[in-house]
Formats: C-alpha cells, structure tokens, sequence
C-alpha cells in the first residue's frame, strides 16, 4: 500500500534523518551533497525563516521511496503577491532535484504531482529551480505533466562547467588552447614577481574556525559584497559554519586559500561528495584583482585534483563564466520548470511569465 504525507515541522524533519540517507544511498546515479538531510538541515536553519516546510513523503509498506523536499513562501513576481511553493534551495544550492527510488521513478513523480494538485489551495504556482534539464527525473516529470494535461512553463537557469578529470595533469593541460595557457603563463609571472606565495587546503572543522576570519575578511572585500552575496552575509556566515561542521565530520570539507606575502587574498570553498568535487564559493579581494587571483588559484586547485587522481569530476559550480570555460567546454544545462493551477490568477501568472515578458525581451532585443 502507497501512501503519501506531508513533513511540515522541523522536528519531523530530524526524526527522517536515517531514512532519508537509506533512500539517497539506494538512489545512486545524479547524487549530490545538495541532497543530503544534512544539507537541508543546515540550510533551514539558516535560511527557513519566513517560509514553511512542506516536505512530501511518498511510502510503500511503510518504506520510504520518495522525497519531494520542498517550501512553501510567499513571494512577489512582476509585483504581483504570490505563494509559491518550491525545492528548499537559494544562491548556494548548485542542484536541485527529487530523492526517489529509481526503479518506480515515474509512479513516485506522478503520486507528487497529484498530490500538489490536491493542495493546490494553498499554492498560486510551483516552482522546480535548477534541475538538471536532461536527468531522468526532469524528462519523466514534463511527460506527465504533459499526459496529465496540467499547464506548465519552462525557462533556462544554471548552465554548469565540469571537468572530467580521466587523466594525468599533463595530457589534461596540453589540451588546453595556446591562449589559455599562455594566459595562465602570463598570470603565474605576475605572483612570482609579487614575492612568495602559499596555497593551502582546508579540511577540518578546528582549521576552518581559525581561518574563518581571513575568509570573511577576503569575501567583505570582494565584489560578491557589492552585489549582496559574499559569505560575509549574516546568514551566509552561520550557514556555512554550520555546513563546515558537518562536511569535517563527513570528509566532505575542501577549502582552498592563497596567501601572497602572508595576506589571505583569495579562498575557494568546495564539498567532496561521492568522487565529485563541487565548487560552491569562490572570492578574492578587489584590490588584487588585476592579478587574476582566483584563476591563478583555481590552477593549482585542478592541478592537485588531477595528481591526486582520487576524484572522477570537478564540478565548477554555478553559471558557464567565461574564466571557467578556459578549463573545459562541458556543461550541464538546468531548468526551471513552474506549475500552475487553474484559475484567473494562476493563469494571470503564467500569461506574465511565459507569454507578455518574453515578448517584452524579444521586441526589446530587436535591432532597429
């Protein structure tokens, strides 16, 4: 017998937590951290406010099969109030998908989906952000909304750089074009030049405490302050402490620092995951900028990846930046695909989101 609930407390939410793993483990393939309960732990506890948990269970006999970890808040879009319900996810979730046994894939997705639609008095739209647009879960849940016939929007997000790492450093490097490496040429002489320079790695909650202030410092000096979202953060500080903690009692902690004459100038934070390392922050302070720190970091960085030869992929995180692609030409492409209901303002909704604003940007776009 199937069955279907709904986790709506933050206690019910930790009571889940060997369950949750035991699914997660058994669903192998497209893994990430960003799916763990210790994950969503941390992340609630720094970011939950303001928004309620709706998490949906799915069980056969009692056995977890499926988990749809989701929230429900309430936002504005083009000015309009809307309650919309979404992957518990912000800025520093790089991927966003359903937990589920994969052998009933497509009967788990179509149980949440009716079950969204018969909660749909408490929703105006839903929202999947940045889930992989070619993973198995993404393909069967657009077939049915498609056969259910229930009206739906898809738009492009993240666009995400990795580098397989199936080789030594050197036969990866010389792949790289003439440019590229003559640019990094260019940028190791300009560090050799400024006098001695360290990199060092992170791996242990008591280490990261004692360094945690030259992180700040160097992220309250970067330009992800100017724009709102460096790690110096009231939020951002207590949620990567918090997943600091978890990721050294989990082997999962990989944070990088460059110093240049003993000054902590750049960081890269990373999470390493199941043969995987993925690239979640990355900051270097202003005034060193045209020295091209965080590439001259992310040099050694991959070049250890590869000598070390204890990982499968690099995961650079994030949107396909123009200094990432001198490191690699592949990609993962992900989606935000939006749910909505019938009723006026549903459809109010989506007529703004999928048919009056692209309109708008494409007549914008249009040359004279």
């Amino acid at each position: 017998m199937i069955s279907v609930t709904k986790i709506s407390t933050f206690e019910d939410f930790l009571d889940l937590s060997s369950d949750w793993s035991i699914l997660l483990n058994e669903q192998r393939s497209d893994n990430t951290p960003f799916y763990t309960h210790e994950w969503f732990q941390c992340w609630w506890k720094s970011f939950g406010r303001g928004a309620d948990l709706f998490i949906i269970l799915v069980k056969e006999e009692n056995k977890l099969i499926g988990i749809a970890p989701m929230m429900l808040k309430k936002i504005f879009m083009h000015g309009l109030p809307v309650r919309q319900l979404s992957f518990i996810e912000n800025g520093n979730s790089l991927h966003n998908n359903f937990i589920l046994d994969t052998r009933r894939r497509r009967d788990v997705l179509e149980i949440i989906i009716q079950y969204l639609m018969t909660e749909q008095s408490c929703w105006d739209v839903v929202e999947f952000k940045n889930i992989h647009a070619e993973s198995e879960n993404c393909v069967a849940l657009k077939e049915l909304l498609y056969s259910n016939k229930i009206l739906f929007g898809q738009k492009n997000a993240l666009n995400s750089p990795y580098i397989t790492v199936d080789s030594d450093w050197e036969t990866f490097y010389k792949s790289r074009s003439g440019k590229a490496k003559k640019t990094l040429r260019n940028i190791q002489n300009r560090f050799k030049k400024s006098g001695s320079f360290v990199v060092r790695k992170i791996d242990n909650y008591e280490e990261f405490k004692r360094i945690k202030p030259e992180l700040y410092d160097i992220a309250k000096n970067s330009w992800t302050q100017e724009i709102g979202d460096s790690l110096y953060s009231e939020r951002n500080m207590f949620f990567f402490d918090e997943l600091s903690r978890f990721a050294s009692e989990r082997g999962w902690l990989a944070i990088w620092l460059l110093q240049l004459n003993s000054e902590s100038i750049a960081f890269e934070y990373h999470l390493r995951y199941q043969g995987k390392v993925y690239g979640m922050r990355a900051s270097h302070k202003k005034t060193y900028g045209n020295m091209s720190p965080g590439v001259f970091l992310d040099y050694h960085i991959i070049k250890q990846l590869f000598e070390n030869g204890d990982i499968k992929e690099y995961d650079l995180g994030g949107s396909a930046d123009f200094y990432k692609r001198k490191w690699t030409k592949e990609s993962r492409k992900h989606v935000v695909i939006n749910i909505f209901k019938k009723g006026f303002y549903s459809r109010l909704l989506y007529m703004y989101e999928y048919k009056l604003i692209p309109a708008i940007k494409h007549v914008v776009r249009k040359p004279a």
